[in-house]
């Protein structure tokens, strides 16, 4: 052999040599990953069923070293998983050999004491980062782990995202608090490669925006498996693989385990020593009938079926609705029936569709209602449900909106609402602990966790003799009228003026009780009763006020010498037109006599009550009063206004009420009460009152007089305030 064919086959040589150890630095990583599968373990048409699912996973497992991964949603909501509380389904991932799977909303549902259980049951942990304790103790779950496979060293971890608070119930999240995903996972890269981790995969939960958001900020990642899409229905218009401009790839497949992806990534030593990611080959494995079931898995699923469908294809009722909002004021109006409310609420997005009108069976109730939700009993203010209200208008999402029961166009069961009334309320958990973000929920009082199932509440009343349940149904629940109570304690210190013309009117003895005493300083004590019976159309209100007090010039003078007492009895029609009309029969009158004879005033009105937004009030009728102390009767024109406006931290009254005689003696009245209140302790507030009183008449007792009487007083006080209200 020559020297330079000796030279010939040295340099192939060197050259098979360099080629051999350069392959020996590439590395194959194969990646299986699974999203949002829904808890879905049998088939939807052709396609999915976890034991398919499982038979494709391992069967590519055996062609080659392969890390399994689920980047959450894993165990529910179908209705048949969440029937065992995801069990079977950790049994099958667990058949799968998946490495790790990351929480999602839906798992997180199941509350923490269901995944403790399925923790000890599976032999793969679950994972997210990026939720701690408020009090730094240690973390519900871990943040990540190391896997070794086809001889990668591989860190795995899994996030949230931030907003996960607003999807499930918020109560899951006591104690806890949800970090900056891309913060956790830019620290956490560090350890892990710290840790010789050759490859770093996130398992991160989000929508899409937060995801490419997240994608954008992290460093030190090789792969993001992803889920919490919102369009993951929508099958062959999901992406499943997506590059971004700094290089990292994220990939994600379709919801309900319709795919399998595949994932492969080749790794190459740079100058340094450190393995890099330098190419990724991604696909979408369909799981249709060609696929071979697991044996193990299917009997796995077949008994789980079995035990559910026992329960599930009893027949029950029917409900009538073709739409959510339709089925969903059915399921608010059961929770007010059953729990005895004024107000039922559910969130949209806890509802699903069931046929309409036809016998449902109770795997239907799963349907359409597909969490485990309770239910809650609590008080809110009429301003409170307005503003629940707003919100859910104003929702961008359908969503994160609001179905009611008993709540329409700014009335409760036919009745306007009240801002400062307390109205009983029925919500689910889920928006009882501030859900979609109403925190307005969270501010009720007399809550009570009552721990009923809502699709437990709706099967029962489905079953009440083979019930019917349509929306009109509850239209007129709690609408046959409800009584208000409400009885006022005021002690107070009062100045007051009566001028010369009221003391004139008085010598000439006209009786009228509010311009009764003398220019003083007084104290007095009020005791006010306002007894309401409100039947929606129909408005019956008594009216009663008793004061009783002593004047003098110095608080060492002080005698009795004033006291009135007031009734007044008032029925209104509410109509959808521009007034309502009204009837009012009242007696004014004193316990102790004036000069020797005691005011009696009987009157009684006729006319139109017209409300002005929500602070003011204008009443006008014709009037008939008798005087019987002067043995007088006067006809007019009687007109009242109301007006009441919220000040933050207390509350201003304006109440004026004026009446123009016809007849002969041309009485002119006009009566003006101001107060504001602060509230203090409880019941009790302080008052602050000023009022004025006009009286103008042309003849006492046939004989003509001159001069406008008036008198006006301040007054300030404690006030102790209590209602009651009841059906």
């Amino acid at each position: 052999m020559s020297v330079v064919q000796q030279r010939g086959i040295y340099c192939v040589l060197a050259c098979f040599l360099f080629a051999s150890s350069l392959c020996a630095e590439d590395i194959r990583l194969t990646v299986i990953h699974s999203n949002d599968v829904s808890g879905q373990l049998t088939r939807r048409g052709d396609r999915g069923g976890m034991a398919a699912r499982v038979g494709l996973i391992r069967k590519l497992q055996t062609s080659e070293p392969a890390i399994v991964l689920d980047a959450g949603d894993a165990l529910g909501p179908n209705a048949m998983s969440r029937f065992d509380a995801g069990a079977t389904m950790c049994a099958a991932m667990s058949r799968a050999n998946y490495a790790a799977m990351a929480l999602g909303n839906h798992d997180l549902s199941l509350g923490w004491d269901v995944l403790a259980e399925r923790r000890k049951e599976i032999d793969f942990p679950m994972l997210a980062a990026n939720l701690v304790r408020k009090d730094g103790g240690k973390p519900p779950v871990p943040g990540y782990t190391l896997v070794k496979a086809g001889g990668v060293q591989v860190g795995i971890i899994g996030v949230l995202d931030p907003q996960v608070a607003d999807k499930i119930n918020p109560g899951h999240l006591s104690g806890l608090r949800v970090g900056d995903p891309a913060k956790v996972v830019d620290s956490l890269a560090v350890v892990l490669r710290g840790k010789k981790a050759q490859c770093v995969i996130v398992l991160a939960h989000m929508d899409e925006t937060s995801a490419l958001n997240f994608a954008r900020e992290v460093e030190g990642v090789d792969l993001i498996v992803a889920g919490g899409f919102s369009d993951l229905d929508r099958g062959l218009q999901v992406p499943g693989l997506i590059r971004l401009v700094n290089g990292l790839t994220l990939v994600v497949t379709p919801s309900n385990g319709m795919s399998v992806g595949r994932v492969v990534l080749h790794l190459s030593q740079d100058s340094e020593g450190n393995m890099k990611v330098v190419d990724v080959v991604a696909e979408q494995i369909p799981v249709d009938r060609s696929v071979a079931r697991d044996p193990e898995t299917e009997r796995l699923v077949n008994d789980l079926r079995q035990r559910y469908e026992q329960g599930a294809n009893q027949r029950i009722g029917r409900i009538v609705g073709k739409t959510y909002r339709d089925q969903g004021r059915v399921v608010a109006g059961v929770m007010r029936r059953y729990l005895d409310g004024e107000v039922g609420i559910i969130n949209r997005g806890g509802l699903g569709l069931v046929p309409s009108n036809r016998v449902l069976k109770v795997g239907h109730i799963d349907h359409l209602i597909p969490f485990d939700d309770r239910l809650v009993k609590m008080r809110l203010t009429g301003a409170q449900l307005l503003s629940i209200a707003r919100r859910s208008q104003d929702a961008l999402g359908e969503d994160a909106q609001l179905i009611f029961s008993g709540l329409e166009k700014n009335t409760i069961n036919g009745r306007p609402i009240q801002k400062n009334e307390l109205y009983r309320v029925v919500a689910v958990e889920f928006l009882a602990n501030g859900g979609d973000g109403y925190g307005e929920f969270r501010k009720g009082t007399d809550v009570v966790f009552t721990g009923m199932p809502l699709r437990q509440m709706v099967v029962y009343a489905l079953r009440d003799t083979q019930a019917v349940l349509v929306p009109r149904e509850f239209v007129t629940l709690r609408s046959n009228g409800i009584w208000h109570v409400n009885w006022t304690v005021k002690g107070a210190f009062n100045r007051n003026y009566i001028d010369g013309t009221t003391l004139a009117y008085r010598e000439q003895k006209e009786r009228v009780s509010f311009l009764s005493g003398k220019t003083s300083l007084t104290w007095h004590t009020t005791v006010n009763l306002m007894v309401v019976r409100d039947m929606g159309k129909q408005v019956l209100t008594l009216e009663q006020s008793l004061a009783i007090g002593q004047d003098g010039t110095t608080f060492d003078d002080l005698t009795r010498s004033k006291d009135q007492l007031e009734t007044d009895l008032i029925y209104r029609y509410r109509t959808q037109s521009v007034a309502d009309p009204f009837v009012l029969a009242g007696y004014s009158t004193a316990l102790s006599q004036i000069d020797g004879q005691r005011p009696k005033l009987l009157r009684g009105s006729l006319g139109f009550q017209r409300r002005f937004g929500r602070t003011l009030t204008v009443r006008l009728g014709a009037r008939a009063q008798r005087d019987l102390a002067v043995d007088a009767t006067d006809l007019g024109l009687v007109v009242g206004l109301n007006y009441r406006r919220s000040l933050g931290s207390g509350n201003f009254r304006s109440r004026v009420r004026s009446f123009t005689g016809f007849t002969d003696r041309h009485v002119v009245s006009l009566e003006n009460y101001n107060s504001l209140t602060f509230p203090l302790i409880g019941a009790l507030s302080l008052s602050v009152q000023q009022n004025n009183f006009l009286y103008r008449v042309n003849e006492i007792r046939n004989t003509p007089v001159d001069g406008i009487a008036n008198r006006w007083d301040l007054t300030l006080g404690l006030v102790y305030d209590l209602g009651w209200k009841w059906y």
